[in-house]
This record gives structure tokens, C-alpha cells and sequence, in this order.
């Protein structure tokens, strides 16, 4: 019976990558709704794209998790505050870096980019959101608000993603290659 049990659990260490894989995909979006972090988040997104707007020129007032262009305001919830995109993001970042590994790992630096480009990409959709409420028809902001709108940004936010883990990739391929290739210094010593 014990040989048994530790024979499954050496066969389960081999398996460690799918389990981490599978984590990854999973436990980060319980844990952020189990710390409240989405309400706290929502602040954040909405102070951000305040100011995002005010930097492009709108009048926008903001307190809290309100954000108000024009004379019409928006509230952004947590399930609004973009944990959804930056978890889905960081388990993809996962994914991605299992099927194409850089020359040597560079987990926390990946993980970092996806969760930025998360966070930014739904500041974008939340200030779109806002101008739309004050400046358009209420059909366009629930086509923007809703599972069609919001799947957009959130493929925006894969493709982003994917072009910057490409680009590094083949950055760090060709610094590989160069490090490879340098020849190494011998210090010659006639005596």
C-alpha cells in the first residue's frame, strides 16, 4: 500500500508544469474575489481612466468608483474593475510560456506584462464606457458594457499580449544566440 502511494505521488511530480498550468488558470481569480481585491481594483480603473480622459481634453469629475463625463456618470463595480481580464491574462501568460519557453525563464517579468496589459486595455474599455454613457445612445453602451463589447477588449487584450511575448521571444532568442557566439577572452600570460 505505501509503495503504491508514493509511486502516485512521484507520478504526480511529474506532472508538475500542468499542475501549475491549471492554477494558474484557475486559483488567481477565486483568490482575487476571495480578497476583495475587485472593489478595491475599481477604484484604481476608474481614478485611471479619469484621468486618461482629462489627459485627452474631456471635463471629467471622479470620486470613488465614479467617473462622471459630461453630465452623465458611470459607477464601475468589481465585476467591472478588470480582475476577470487580468487573471484570464495571467493564466494565459502561463500557457504561453509552457508552449513557447523563452531561453531562459523569465516568469515574474511575463506574468508582470500580462497583468499591466490586463489592467490597461480595461482602463481603455472603461473610458470608452463613460464617453459613450455622456455622448452616445443607451443601445451602444450595452452593446460596449456587455459579454459582446467586453469580449472584444478582452481579445484585444490577448492579441497585445501575444505580439509582446513574440517580439521578446525572438529578442531574447537572438541574445541567446549573440551570447553563444561572442567568443570569450583568454587572458594570455607569457610568464
Amino acid at each position: 500500500g505505501a509503495v503504491t502511494l508514493v509511486e502516485g505521488f512521484r507520478a504526480l511530480r511529474r506532472h508538475q508544469r500542468e499542475f501549475l498550468l491549471l492554477f494558474f488558470l484557475g486559483v488567481p481569480h477565486l483568490l482575487v474575489w476571495l480578497m476583495n481585491l475587485p472593489a478595491h481594483l475599481s477604484i484604481v480603473t476608474a481614478k485611471t481612466a479619469g484621468y486618461l480622459l482629462w489627459y485627452l481634453g474631456l471635463d471629467v469629475v471622479g470620486e470613488g468608483a465614479y467617473i462622471q463625463v459630461g453630465n452623465r456618470a458611470v459607477f464601475i463595480t468589481p465585476e467591472c474593475a478588470g480582475s476577470d481580464t487580468i487573471t484570464y491574462l495571467l493564466g494565459i501568460s502561463i500557457l504561453i510560456s509552457f508552449l513557447f519557453p523563452l531561453p531562459r525563464p523569465r516568469f515574474p517579468l511575463v506574468m508582470s506584462i500580462a497583468i499591466l496589459i490586463g489592467f490597461v486595455v480595461n482602463v481603455v474599455r472603461i473610458a470608452i464606457l463613460a464617453v459613450v454613457n455622456s455622448y452616445s445612445t443607451k443601445s451602444a453602451f450595452d452593446f460596449w458594457h456587455t459579454s459582446q463589447g467586453a469580449q472584444f477588449f478582452g481579445l484585444i487584450a490577448i492579441i497585445l499580449f501575444s505580439l509582446w511575448y513574440f517580439f521578446f521571444s525572438h529578442r531574447e532568442a537572438r541574445r541567446n544566440q549573440q551570447a553563444e557566439h561572442t567568443p570569450v577572452p583568454v587572458k594570455f600570460n607569457p610568464g
